[in-house]
């Protein structure tokens, strides 16, 4: 399995809300494990009582930090033109992560989750990167009254509450994804004359980002595509191979061939994303197990017994006790 990361030396844009002790040697990095990055923000978090501070951080970062990726964002003249850049190079800002922008309705719904469940706590990178997200928002809409509801997936604490005031809407915990909602209209909205843009990219920085992309996509196994699908998914969407494939621009018969190439199966990478994630849900939460078996998307408990006993040869109960 890959290795995730994010790029181009993250702590030093962070350098005066992240102690260089807790950095040590990655802060001239240029490409950081993303596990590395999330632990040092979550310690440096620990170590403050602005419980508000990597929200706010991520809202006023300068995405011209970004290089090209950021100013794809940047001279977006709308508001939803510059979110689906976002979710377009966001791939080669760091890896192993969901971000969407998906209407539904009359409200579109922002969503940003580290797919490794193994990397957890996360709750400092959720809040810097939904701070980020919000600093794009700002930028064409700064009454912050545009955001109807914002949730976060890890447990409540003070921060949720300080959120809360600061931004007038509802802020709610142990969800699957991190997401922000806002009105469907917002998207056409554009930014004050003073802080727009150029309105567009150059034909060379397009064809850079475009390559790089490709270059990012060829880069990968398919198992490892095949699984940040699937876990973009849980929980959320079906897990049907078809519709995998199709995402994948494979036909169902070559994702099941390169897969066996591979020395596995679209099972085998179902069976190892949700084994995963089941441990970090029975361990490192109180959810209810039949909360829990949704997310894994069973549509029933006794489903996920049995699949947990295939997997570990015990019951989810048991596990849970193993905490």
């Amino acid at each position: 399995m890959a290795v995730d990361w994010i790029i181009d030396s993250p702590f030093k844009a962070f350098s005066d809300v992240i102690p260089d002790a807790v950095v040590g040697s990655m802060a001239d990095i240029g490409m950081v494990r993303l596990t590395d990055f999330v632990s040092v923000l979550q310690r440096a978090r620990s170590m403050t009582l602005d419980g508000s501070l990597f929200w706010n951080v991520g809202a006023q970062y300068d995405l011209a930090n970004l290089g090209p990726a950021g100013q794809a964002i940047l001279a977006a003249p709308t508001l939803g033109d510059s979110l689906m850049a976002l979710q377009r190079v966001f791939p080669l800002i760091q890896s192993g992560a969901l971000l969407s922008v998906v209407p539904q309705g009359s409200v579109v719904e922002v969503t940003y989750r580290v797919l490794d469940p193994n990397i957890w706590p996360r709750q400092a990178d959720a809040e810097l990167t939904m701070g980020l997200i919000f600093g794009i928002v700002r930028h064409y809409l700064p009454d912050v009254a545009s955001i109807m509801d914002l949730r976060f997936e890890h447990a409540p604490d003070a921060a949720g509450e300080r959120l809360k005031r600061q931004l007038g809407c509802p802020v709610a915990s142990n969800e699957i994804c991190n997401t922000m909602f806002l009105p469907l209209s917002a998207l056409d909205s554009r930014a004050e004359p003073a802080a727009a843009q150029n309105g567009q990219i150059s034909g060379d920085m397009e064809t850079s980002l475009s390559e790089a992309l490709r270059g990012l996509r060829a880069s990968q196994s398919t198992a490892d595509r095949c699984r940040t699908e699937i876990l973009s998914r849980l929980g959320r969407e079906p897990l049907d191979q078809a519709d995998i494939a199709t995402e994948l621009k494979l036909s169902d018969r070559s994702l099941r061939l390169q897969l066996q190439s591979e020395r596995t199966s679209y099972r085998r990478v179902v069976d190892k994303c949700r084994a995963e994630t089941s441990t970090l849900l029975l361990q490192k939460t109180d959810l209810p197990l039949a909360e829990i078996a949704w997310r894994l998307g069973y549509s029933e408990h006794s489903a996920f017994t049995r699949a947990a006993r295939r997997w570990f040869g015990m019951t989810p109960e048991a596990i849970r006790l193993q905490a």
